[in-house]
């Protein structure tokens, strides 16, 4: 897509990802939490920062927490990238661990919405009641 296309179709929505490494406080245990915070978590983020890169910001929220923002034009969008970040995180092993993620979306039309990360946080919340290593939607 060249720059005259894009600026035609500017995305509609602005959508949300709330992202929680699952079982992270067993990890710090197993591994110890210097390991967690000078092996494990630099390459999760290389991880994210890769699929992410091209579309959209990551955020360190907190330990264990990332947020994403994301110009997108449907939900579909969302939920594909989202997939896209949880099964790549998966795939890496580190250390003989296989580290899972649990991630919440949400989408807004306004750039004001105050609700969105809390929307998304949420449906975090609902992919960790789920069963972990999952996406659930805001809805």
């Amino acid at each position: 897509m060249n720059c005259c296309t894009s600026n035609l179709n500017p995305p509609m929505f602005l959508g949300a990802m709330y992202l929680d490494i699952d079982h992270f406080k067993a990890l710090n245990t197993e591994m110890t939490e210097t390991k967690v915070d000078e092996v494990v978590l630099p390459k999760i983020i290389k991880v994210l920062r890769n699929v992410i890169e091209d579309h959209g910001f990551l955020y360190r929220e907190g330990g264990d927490e990332f947020v994403c923002l994301i110009p997108l034009y449907n939900v579909d969008q969302l939920r594909l990238l989202a997939e896209n970040l949880r099964n790549s995180v998966e795939i890496n092993m580190i250390e003989d661990h296989r580290i899972t993620i649990s991630i919440g979306i949400a989408m807004s039309r306004s750039l004001e919405d105050t609700e969105l990360l809390p929307r998304a946080n949420k449906a975090k919340a609902k992919a960790k009641d789920n069963g972990r290593n999952r996406v659930e939607e805001f809805t």
